[in-house]
């Protein structure tokens, strides 16, 4: 067991975390006797958890894999899709509605779904011009 795998091991919980932090965000109109974390943290502090943890695999993603991967571009796309997603979180942060919270679990899921497959791309790209 390296500092490696355990970097590995926290760079794929931290968008579940996100997940679940994003799917528990609520607007003022929404909350209920229901336990969120947009009621017990607040909007603004729920908010930003979702994005200081992929920023935080982003992080960990370029210590562990930029290495191996033989250009930047993964970086590059990695970053404008977590700049978009943050924005979106801000965004709701500044004026939560309803409809808006009912975007965050999706948009963390597309997000997730996207940088994985970045991942798996220039994975693949790395190992096959080897």
């Amino acid at each position: 067991f390296t500092i490696e795998h355990f970097f590995l091991s926290a760079s794929f919980w931290f968008p579940t975390l996100a997940w679940e932090v994003s799917r528990k965000i609520r607007s003022p109109e929404e909350e209920s006797d229901y336990n969120t974390y947009s009621k017990k943290f607040g909007i603004f502090k729920s908010g930003l958890i979702p994005i200081l943890s992929l920023g935080a695999q982003i992080i960990v993603f370029y210590n562990l894999f930029n290495h191996i991967f033989k250009n930047d571009t993964w970086l590059y796309v990695t970053i404008f899709f977590y700049f978009l997603y943050s924005l979106i979180f801000i965004l709701f942060t500044i004026k939560p509605t309803p409809k808006f919270s009912s975007y965050l679990r999706p948009l963390t899921e597309c997000y997730v779904f996207t940088v994985n497959l970045v991942l798996i791309i220039n994975g693949t790209i790395a190992i096959s011009s080897n």
